[in-house]
């Protein structure tokens, strides 16, 4: 081996020394990371038009601040639209900040809005409570990963319904129900529907007396769908960004010896 070809070979040896040592801590890394899995909370929302016009499904999600309710708009990309016959299943991460969160559904001129939220505190003193959290407290309860809750259109979809429902009484009664169930609603309540408030006019939040409506239904409001909340353990991106640093060093350390292996082969044909 010539005095040229060693000091080749011993640049590429320090080349992968430092490359299997990045490696190394880089796989020790991602075991760390790998420990605790993140855990995302997700709701989504399966409907079938059964109409013969368009039905339009917007997800809009706001927060309770000190002055007020403030609207985030659309949480989900876009407003979903569901041909006649077709079936959709809307699935998306709840943001970790959001108090309550709102399904509203246009069959077309007819309109259903329903807000889910946790209401905490006594009269006088309402809030909403972190979306998150408080549901991960009530489904460790319950005993379960996921609850279900009703969205309801009026009898004959006749008439605009706005609804309120206060997830802390709703998840612990584990109330049963199915799509096409009918409720009887007086004043805004029905005793089967536990947490459950509807009117002809938009549900509001108020410290004084959690969600109300100007204009309580009375009437019977029929299931159209449910609302999903669950919580899927997901495995950390981190991870997974570290196994192709990973990769790409080993790679890396494959191609720098390649042209080592050439050089001597060159060398030996030459001598």
């Amino acid at each position: 081996m010539s005095a040229l070809d060693f000091i080749e070979f011993q640049k590429t040896m320090i080349i992968a020394k430092q490359l299997f040592a990045l490696t190394t801590c880089a796989t020790f890394i991602g075991i760390l990371v790998n420990i605790e899995p993140s855990l995302a909370f997700k709701s989504s929302l399966r409907i079938k038009n059964e109409k013969d016009d368009l039905v339009t499904v917007d997800v809009r999600g706001t927060v309770q601040t000190i002055s007020g309710e403030l609207d985030l708009g659309s949480i989900y990309p876009f407003p979903v639209v569901i041909a006649p016959g077709d079936e959709s299943h809307i699935r998306f991460n709840v943001p970790d900040y959001l108090t309550d969160l709102h399904y509203i559904i246009d069959d077309p001129g007819v309109i259903s809005e329903t807000a889910f939220g946790f209401v905490g505190g006594s009269s006088g003193s309402f809030f909403l409570e972190n979306y998150i959290n408080s549901s991960l407290s009530n489904l460790a309860i319950i005993n379960s990963n996921e609850f279900l809750a009703p969205l309801l259109f009026s009898s004959g979809r006749s008439t605009n319904l706005f609804i309120g429902i206060d997830l802390n009484q709703w998840i612990p009664s584990l109330t049963q129900f199915q799509a096409g169930d009918s409720f009887n609603f007086v004043n805004g309540i029905s005793s089967s529907l536990p947490g459950v408030i509807v009117g002809t006019t938009p549900v509001s939040f108020s410290s004084s007396v959690g969600w109300f409506t100007a204009n309580p239904y009375t009437g019977s409001g029929f299931v159209i769908a449910a609302s999903d909340g669950d919580t899927i353990p997901e495995p950390s991106s981190t991870l997974g960004f570290l196994a192709l640093g990973t990769l790409g060093a080993a790679s890396t350390v494959k191609r720098k010896l390649k042209p080592s292996k050439s050089t001597e082969k060159e060398t030996t044909k030459v001598g």
